[in-house]
């Protein structure tokens, strides 16, 4: 009678062990799914602060434009504020594609119709405002292939 006692409470034992531990587990599963395990806002935002800046390209000659590098480029009509007006522009390159004395750079070509873009030729654009704030720039084609009519 003693030893089945004891067998009982062993058991009894080992089921609330076993109920314990996968207790456990189903709240570190739920902590992991809710994103208590990443890391705090804070270090997130300095994350984002030190990380390296978005790189733009040149739609000319799809070269890196590094931060300071900027293109040539003609705005036909100031910016307004308002979100709907769209402006006419002229993308002529970056340093590495453009220069204005003609001197032969990197080859150019046409992100819409893929032709050779001479040096005296440039893109033609259309530019908006976001919300946000930022410019946004629409390439309609180049002066070879958006001639006007």
């Amino acid at each position: 009678m003693g030893s089945d006692l004891f067998i009982i409470v062993a058991i009894g034992a080992l089921i609330g062990l076993i109920l314990f531990l996968f207790g456990k587990y189903v709240e570190m599963a739920k902590d992991y799914y809710k994103g208590k395990n990443q890391k705090p806002k804070e270090a997130a935002s300095e994350q984002k602060k030190n990380a390296a800046p978005a790189k733009t390209y040149c739609p000319l000659c799809d070269s890196a434009l590094t931060p300071g590098i900027n293109l040539y480029s003609k705005i036909y009509r100031p910016l307004s504020s308002q979100l709907d007006d769209d402006q006419h522009c002229t993308i002529q390159g970056c340093p590495y594609c453009y220069s204005k004395d003609g001197e032969k750079k990197k080859r150019r070509s046409c992100p819409v119709c893929g032709r050779p873009v001479p040096m005296t030729g440039s893109l033609v654009a259309r530019m908006t405002m976001q919300k946000s704030g930022r410019r946004h720039v629409h390439i309609i084609g180049c002066t070879e292939c958006h001639k006007k009519m």
